[in-house]
């Protein structure tokens, strides 16, 4: 099966990272300058997580790393331009942009190149920006693009919900996961990790029709796609730590390692029955969540894989007891 070539147009890419796993290919012609490959080394780590929930999601999958940002994660319209330019003259299938450009100079140069790579049978899926409105995210809305965005009831990265009639026709996860960058494992989410997501599930798609059209692919989107309402109801299934006493030690065991090792104050049942697990008070966050993570794998004495552990998991009693019990038995 030859595999489906994706230009993923970021921040580079750490060749060496092993989940990459030498799944890539470095063309410099589509480069904004030929470094000899230098030009795709991956500072930020931005265009890394984006590559990685690719593959993990589509693994008969090329990815093609042109880096459209400099050193301090900055980029241009122009650079836009000029890199999608230069894919019109490629053999590229799908083109994956996690950003988004607002009230873009260059918006009919954009939309007409996005149109020129749409009826050359190419894919353009970009995200929408984390801050503004779906009307400002360019090229999000063009008609000859799939734009992106979160979805607060999207849980699973097989889920998702396509609206053609919308400017932005999809949602998928967005919800933050551990991810490593180097030699830290830090987390990856929001839009760009929503649109990373969708463009591994229509690379899934294009593995078994390699010459669809765009019109084709929304249908079996739309097909597939979840409802809202479907979605609400299928992520209210995490049973209660009080559910059985097997649960309830595992919560009481949570709570300790809360106050033995974070909590600025003492925390019980009653506190985070009100409060999530993690806020200013256990002093769990984001930010050291892998950290708790990997003393409540020495508490329990098991190996949960971080590569499969999302934030949410971890900052809800009920759905930590959960991750536990299921690694325990």
């Amino acid at each position: 099966m030859t595999k489906v070539r994706i230009a993923v147009l970021d921040t580079g890419l750490d060749v060496n990272d092993d989940d990459i796993n030498g799944n890539y290919v470095y063309d410099s012609n589509f480069q904004l300058k030929d470094l000899g490959g230098k030009e795709i080394s991956d500072i930020n780590g931005h265009g890394t997580f984006v590559s990685k929930t690719i593959l993990n999601i589509s693994k008969n999958t090329q990815i093609y790393p042109i880096n459209i940002f400099n050193d301090s994660g900055k980029t241009s319209s122009l650079n836009l331009l000029s890199t999608l330019s230069k894919l019109t003259m490629s053999d590229i299938q799908i083109i994956n942009i996690s950003a988004a450009s607002i009230n873009s100079m260059y918006e009919k140069e954009l939309e007409k190149v996005c149109n020129i790579l749409n009826s050359q049978g190419r894919f353009i899926i970009c995200s929408k920006h984390n801050k503004y409105e779906d009307k400002e995210s360019i090229p999000t809305i063009f008609e000859s693009v799939i734009g992106v965005v979160g979805n607060e009831n999207i849980y699973k990265n097989n889920q998702y919900i396509y609206e053609p009639e919308n400017k932005i026709q999809m949602y998928a996860n967005s919800k933050d996961n551990f991810i490593k960058f180097k030699d830290k494992v830090t987390h990856f989410g929001k839009n760009s990790k929503a649109c990373a997501v969708a463009t591994g599930i229509v690379a899934n798609i294009l593995k078994n029709n390699p010459y669809i059209k765009f019109n084709e692919l929304e249908e079996i989107l739309i097909q597939k796609s979840k409802s809202k309402e479907d979605l609400k109801i299928e992520n209210l299934n995490t049973p209660s730590y009080k559910s059985n006493l097997i649960r309830l030690d595992i919560a009481r065991k949570i709570i300790n390692v809360i106050n033995r090792n974070f909590s600025k104050i003492k925390i019980d049942f009653e506190f985070v029955s009100e409060y999530s697990l993690f806020n200013n008070f256990t002093c769990i966050g984001n930010y050291n969540a892998y950290n708790f993570l990997t003393i409540l794998n020495k508490e329990f004495n098991i190996s949960i894989d971080y590569r499969e552990v999302y934030l949410y998991q971890l900052e809800n009693l009920d759905m930590a007891v959960d991750l536990i019990y299921e690694n325990l038995i």
